[in-house]
């Protein structure tokens, strides 16, 4: 007995439960639902007899990879004017969903139609499922690297970081890994001596566990308040230069930038001036963003701790992380960006 259908439908239904067990948000259900959709080739391979399960493994259903992995990363970083719609996404998968559902098909690989012995030959829409397939996936995956590109601008308007929940690094994998499935399928069909359907499950089996392994640590980059009542009254708005002012006061004496993780909404809670006026007045009145307005602070602390480190007790990068760093490579260019010269020169300097 194949024991992969079990094995796969196990693993998945446990990542489900893991993530049920987090405090969902809505780009949580759509990770879910795209889990489901990875499931159901496992599931059409138990011996169910003639359940009516078995007809869930509509071929179709693969066109769903790419509408996932677009909506995910939507709900991922949406703002607070952001709503994706569904249901355009939807029609791609629905003209093929019907056409299966009514039409006995082969089952269909990435590499092709696989015929049946008892079948008549595939017909010109199934020949071409496979390619158009690989379009489609092609199409979301430009969309989705082209919304990771905004938002890899936007990211340093908001966090002092660049840790891979924030980037979203991992997910800028996916279509590489789709492309390594594929490879491994068309080669396993032609040149290697495997069954293509055991490499297409393995695959499948390795892109759910990423994305459970990925999904349960990711939350939504953005922190979206809720929307508080107009003040009753007309109260006096500070001068730009106040606020300038009041910002830099917290960075010197509260040293918010020691915090690795810290975002504008953090400066916004500890200052009590809004993220959209701490954007503004960093943009407008100093030419910068919130990454380069807190790693500049965290900069002179390492600075001031190697001055202060005549003796060298600790090595630079344990001098980094104590000032806020949280990469080695980060702070290694954002020093010789600032500095013109590499920490370990400073350093040397100093002597």
């Amino acid at each position: 007995m194949n024991v992969l259908p079990f094995l796969g439908l196990s693993h998945i239904l446990f990542g489900l439960i893991l993530i049920g067990s987090k405090k969902k948000v809505k780009a949580d259900y759509v990770l879910v639902f795209w889990l489901i959709i990875l499931a159901v080739p496992f599931l059409s391979e138990l011996p169910l007899g003639n359940s009516p399960l078995l007809r869930l493994n509509n071929p179709s259903l693969s066109l769903l990879n790419g509408p996932c992995l677009y909506l995910y990363l939507r709900e991922l970083i949406k703002g607070e004017e952001d709503s994706p719609s569904y249901w355009p996404h939807l029609l791609i998968v629905l003209p093929y969903y019907l056409y299966f559902l009514f039409t006995p098909t082969a089952s269909i690989l990435p590499g092709g139609p696989q015929q049946l012995n008892n079948m008549t030959p595939p017909s010109l829409i199934i020949r071409h499922y496979g390619t158009f397939s690989l379009i489609v996936f092609a199409i979301y995956s430009f969309f989705s690297f082209r919304r990771l590109r905004l938002h890899k601008r936007e990211v340093k308007e908001t966090f002092a970081h660049e840790k891979g929940e924030v980037t979203l690094f991992w997910l800028s994998l996916i279509p590489l890994v789709f492309i390594a499935m594929v490879a491994l399928i068309v080669m396993g069909e032609t040149w290697l001596p495997l069954s293509p359907k055991i490499i297409h499950m393995n695959a499948y089996l390795f892109l759910a566990l990423y994305l459970i392994y990925y999904g349960l640590k990711q939350k939504p980059v953005y922190q979206i308040p809720p929307k508080k009542a107009p003040p009753k009254e007309i109260e006096k708005v500070p001068r730009e230069q106040e606020l300038l002012e009041k910002l830099k006061i917290s960075m010197d004496e509260e040293k918010l930038y020691l915090n690795p993780t810290l975002s504008i909404y953090d400066l916004s809670e500890a200052t009590g001036i809004s993220r959209h006026q701490i954007s503004h007045l960093l943009n407008q009145s100093l030419s910068i963003n919130f990454f380069q307005f807190v790693n500049g602070y965290r900069l002179e602390e390492v600075c001031l701790r190697l001055k202060e480190d005549k003796e060298h007790k600790e090595n630079i990068l344990e001098h980094a992380l104590d000032s806020g760093f949280n990469s080695k490579s980060s702070f290694n260019s954002l020093f010789k960006e600032k500095y013109s010269q590499t920490p370990s020169q400073y350093r040397k300097s100093l002597a």
